[in-house]
C-alpha cells in the first residue's frame, strides 16, 4: 500500500466515524425531544374502581350488575383537551367486551374528572368477590396540541394521525367515467 491508499483509507474511516457520531447525536436529540413532549402526558393518571349495584349477593349463583368508576386526574398546571375515557370489563381474557365511553372537552390543571360507566353484562360473583378484569384507556390532547393515549399503568403513547391523501380535482370523477366505458 502506498501513502495515497493509506490516506484514502484514513479519510474513509474518519468519514464513517463522523457520520456515525452525527447519527448518534440525531438519535439522542430525538429521544430527548420525545421525553420533553411526553412531560404533560405523564401527569395524567387514571384510577379504576369496580362498583357493585348489588352490595351483598344472597347466594353463590347470584350475579351483580356492576359499574366502573374511573377517576382521571390532571396533576399538571396546563389543561388537557378532548378527554375520552374507555372502559372494558371482561370475565375471561378471551372475551371481547363492549367498550363504555365517557368524554369531556376540557380538564383544567389540578382537577379531576369522574366517569361512572355502567357495564351491561352480568358478572358472576363468588365468595372472594367479582371474577372480572377491567381495562381503562384514557385518550386526550395536551396543551401543545399533541394527541396521547394511556392504558393502565403503561407510559403514555403519542397518537399520530395518518396524512390525508390528496387528489387532483376531478380525478375521482374521471376514474369513475373511465370504468363505465
Amino acid at each position: 500500500m502506498d501513502t495515497a491508499e493509506l490516506q484514502a483509507a484514513g479519510n474513509f474511516v474518519a468519514l464513517a466515524l463522523t457520520g456515525g457520531g452525527l447519527l448518534w447525536s440525531i438519535y439522542t436529540r430525538n429521544q430527548e425531544r420525545r421525553e420533553n413532549e411526553a412531560g404533560q402526558a405523564r401527569t395524567i393518571t387514571a384510577v379504576v374502581e369496580l362498583r357493585r349495584w348489588l352490595e351483598v349477593p344472597a347466594g353463590l349463583d347470584d350475579v351483580a350488575r356492576p359499574s366502573v368508576r374511573v377517576v382521571v386526574t390532571n396533576h399538571g398546571a396546563a389543561p388537557i383537551l378532548d378527554l375520552s375515557v374507555t372502559a372494558r370489563a371482561s370475565v375471561t381474557r378471551s372475551e371481547r367486551p363492549r367498550p363504555r365511553r365517557a368524554h369531556i372537552d376540557v380538564l383544567p390543571g389540578g382537577k379531576d374528572f369522574v366517569a361512572v360507566l355502567d357495564i351491561p353484562d352480568r358478572i358472576p360473583y363468588f365468595e372472594e368477590g367479582p371474577l372480572i378484569e377491567v381495562d381503562a384507556t384514557v385518550t386526550f390532547t395536551d396543551a401543545a396540541g399533541r394527541r396521547w393515549t394511556r392504558s393502565g399503568l403503561e407510559p403514555p403513547r403519542r397518537l399520530i394521525d395518518r396524512p390525508r391523501r390528496w387528489n387532483w380535482p376531478g380525478s375521482r370523477e374521471r376514474a369513475f367515467a373511465a370504468q363505465r366505458h
